[in-house]
């Protein structure tokens, strides 16, 4: 038979180490007290090793010979056959298998007809045997794959049995070691099914630790009777709701142990029917850091309202005196006196600004701002009213009315504007002063963008503007202005967890384009709530 007619032989699974099976040795040796002959084998097209059970009474016949002796009926993949060894073929590399005058073989036949083998017997003497023999043969040979799968299978439960026992022996370890407290809970339901508590099913040392109790009595422990606040605090709804919806919970939550509050960052994920497993972890010393940096700010803003307050008692006095000065010296005092009175006195302007800043940027931040729906539209047209651009030829353009309502207090966000607005006027070019608003939402938030052609602040002082007290070197010489302002608008947008970046628009160097860009980025309110109308602020 030419090679590409012969018919394909597909490798089954790897059946070695399966020699040993006590199914396939019965087997063997029952076939070979059924017909008598020194070799019975079970021979595989496997790689390397196609010996898999039998016994061999002639003197040099092996594993590799069987394989050659069986090769007629794989190839023709049908029934039984009976052959004389003798010029059936070319002799195998080793040499004809030695004292063999008989020998028959019947395939072994997968779930896909395939032959992947074949069941051997053979004898060194002539011998002829009958169809009904033949047909016995074929039906060991079904025993024979059937004990080989069974085997396969047998093998491959085992090694998978093996592998999740070392699995949870990993997981046992991790969860052993783990410095989280992990538990698992199961529902407890009433007599009309509901879920009235939860049993502690499994859980970690850690866990143990938390609860303070002895390991016997942690059997089916309730979850109620473990942490009796949950139900106070609304924590055991929110397990509720995890095991009943599968979504899990991230919080933050204090337990009361030992007459002292404990803080933990819990997660709940859904398990099992109606389950879920608990992390508790430890966030203590957090939390006891961030109440003690709360409370040294505290006293850092009472302080510097304190400060503020109190020096602006002595300046209104010096600037008073230095007033009284001046118009009694009107007459006789040089010209020169009457500069440094006059330079004495933007001074004292000057420092009661910062002082009022200082105590608005300090009063800002103890002040709890409202979270409602805002328009930033409104907002805008609001702050830009009391500042007169028409008055002075410059040209606002506010083109926000397509962006949703954000979440804000709207006398602060009008704020940000008004301030914005207020510094394109102060520090215009020489050029007619133009400045134009623009909005987009991306992924929940309404970024705003204002931008002016007046004369820009240097790359290098993006950053500091946002300083307290940080004023341009251009404008030291001018009176307004206390370095304040950009602060308190960055520290409003950031209380509604928004915020406020200036910005180099792209292109803008190599155009030789001068002026500000800011941008301000808050959160969106849901719902949405669109506003149709368009309005445009000369």
């Amino acid at each position: 038979m030419p090679d590409s007619d012969k018919p394909e032989v597909k490798a089954p699974p790897s059946y070695r180490g399966l020699g040993h099976d006590p199914v396939l040795t019965t087997l063997v040796e029952t076939l070979g007290s059924e017909f008598r002959t020194p070799v019975v084998m079970i021979v595989l097209l496997e790689q390397g090793e196609p010996y898999i059970a039998g016994k061999t009474g002639i003197v040099g016949f092996d594993a590799e010979r069987a394989a050659y002796l069986i090769l007629p009926v794989i190839e023709a993949s049908s029934a039984s056959s009976v052959r004389d060894i003798r010029g059936q073929r070319p002799p195998p590399p080793h040499g004809v298998p030695r004292g063999v005058r008989f020998h028959a073989s019947a395939p072994l036949i997968n779930e896909d007809g395939q032959a992947i083998g074949a069941l051997l017997i053979a004898d060194s003497k002539p011998r002829r045997i009958g169809q009904s023999a033949l047909a016995q043969l074929d039906r060991f040979a079904t025993l024979a794959y059937a004990a080989l799968t069974r085997s396969y299978y047998a093998a491959k439960l085992e090694t998978r049995v093996h592998e999740i026992e070392k699995l949870k022996q990993r997981n046992e370890s991790i969860l052993t070691a783990s410095v989280d407290a992990i538990a698992s809970f199961e529902p407890i339901r009433n007599f009309r099914g509901d879920i009235e508590d939860y049993k502690l099913v499994q859980y970690n040392p850690a866990f143990e630790r938390i609860l303070d109790r002895p390991k016997e009595d942690l059997h089916d422990a309730r979850l109620l009777e473990a942490f009796p606040q949950a139900e106070d605090l609304g924590v055991f709804e929110r397990f509720r709701q995890v095991a009943e919806t599968g979504k899990p919970t991230d919080f933050e939550e204090a337990f009361t142990q030992n007459g002292l509050d404990t803080w933990y960052r819990i997660t709940a994920v859904a398990t099992g029917q109606k389950g879920f497993t608990l992390t508790l972890s430890s966030i203590q010393e957090r939390k006891m850091h961030q109440q003690s940096l709360e409370r040294a700010n505290a006293k850092l803003r009472q302080f510097s309202v304190a400060v503020a307050h109190d020096l602006k008692a002595p300046l209104r006095h010096l600037q008073g005196f230095g007033r009284i000065v001046k118009s009694r010296m009107q007459v006789t005092a040089l010209h020169e006196d009457l500069v440094y009175l006059d330079e004495l006195d933007r001074a004292a302007d000057r420092l009661k600004a910062m002082l009022d800043g200082l105590l608005d940027y300090t009063m800002l931040g103890n002040q709890e701002h409202t979270h409602a729906h805002c328009s930033l539209q409104d907002c805008a047209e609001l702050a830009a009213e009391p500042l007169g651009y028409d008055s002075v030829g410059a040209t606002l353009n506010i083109d926000l009315d397509h962006l949703p309502d954000v979440v804000g207090d709207k006398v602060q966000i009008q704020r940000v504007f008004h301030n914005l607005f207020d510094n394109a006027l102060k520090y215009h070019s020489a050029e007619p002063l133009e400045v134009s608003v623009t909005g987009e939402v991306v992924k929940g938030l309404a970024i705003v963008t204002v931008r002016d052609n007046g004369i820009g602040i240097a790359p290098e002082y993006h950053e500091k503007v946002f300083d307290l007290f940080t004023r341009l070197p251009e404008a030291q010489d001018q009176a307004h202005g206390s370095g304040i302002g950009l602060p308190i608008c960055r520290q409003i947008a950031e209380s509604f967890g928004g915020s406020l970046e200036l910005r180099k628009p792209k292109g803008q160097e190599a155009q030789g384009e001068q002026g500000s860009t800011f941008q301000l980025t808050l959160p969106i309110a849901e719902p949405h709530s669109l506003r149709k109308s368009n309005h445009a602020a000369a």
